[in-house]
């Protein structure tokens, strides 16, 4: 690139496509990604468990306190578990950009969310105490390990987001334009630019291409005979 090209004129013998640099298709891809929203499938089981848990432990009430705080506990748990918790590594890992999204995948719909509208476990347990009427208690609800209560419902569903993220990378299309049969690409002494840079190694990869399936149809061609000579030797 920049240099004055140094041969006869090249001129396109077969169409061929023009397909982009590397770091175009990196470029492409990383930009997908950023709008991937990886699925999460929520279970309503972990909940049923965690305020079972709960109830059966402070069946008699939280010691210092009136019964209430045992039915107020259970309903700011009950909040948590309907916005829904991660783990905390993978809470984490997803909310270092906070504009990322998922999808929450409860029984036969999914709904898009930002990461910031759903909790992890560490943050889950420090909403608990910026409730009003709990944050007055919380050197008495602190003695009661909470924490134990408060378990991901939410779980990566590897399967269906690769599905979804494969789906999405096969709509980058390797080519942008063609060059056509008979075209001039470039002549002796024009400086190369980016674009004929581009068309040239396109040219060489789509030779390479087709080197390779001439040798391809070559060695079927040969396995074939092969086989048929075989199954006629057999017969005669």
């Amino acid at each position: 690139i920049g240099k004055p090209w140094m041969y006869g004129s090249f001129i396109a013998k077969f169409d061929f496509p023009i397909y982009k640099t590397d770091e175009a298709i990196k470029a492409e891809h990383d930009s997908l990604l950023k709008m991937f929203q990886p699925y999460y499938n929520y279970n309503p089981i972990v909940e049923q468990k965690a305020v079972a848990k709960f109830k059966e432990k402070f069946k008699g009430g939280i010691p210092g306190l009136p019964q209430v705080y045992t039915h107020i506990v259970v309903d700011r748990l009950h909040r948590l578990y309907q916005t829904g918790i991660m783990e905390t590594a993978d809470y984490a890992r997803m909310a270092k950009d906070t504009t990322s999204m998922l999808r929450i995948v409860s029984g036969k719909s999914a709904t898009s969310e930002v990461i910031g509208c759903v909790y992890s476990q560490m943050s889950a347990y420090e909403q608990l105490f910026l409730d009003p009427v709990l944050g007055r208690q919380r050197h008495i609800l602190q003695r009661c390990n909470l924490n134990d209560y408060i378990e991901p419902n939410l779980f990566y569903d590897k399967e269906r987001s690769d599905t979804e993220l494969n789906d999405m990378i096969s709509t980058i299309p390797i080519a942008s334009g063609m060059v056509m049969s008979g075209q001039k690409v470039i002549d002796r002494g024009e400086i190369v630019d980016e674009y004929d840079y581009r068309v040239l190694n396109s040219y060489e990869k789509e030779m390479q291409r087709r080197g390779a399936s001439s040798k391809q149809e070559m060695s079927t061609l040969i396995g074939q005979s092969i086989f048929v000579s075989i199954l006629v030797i057999l017969f005669t």
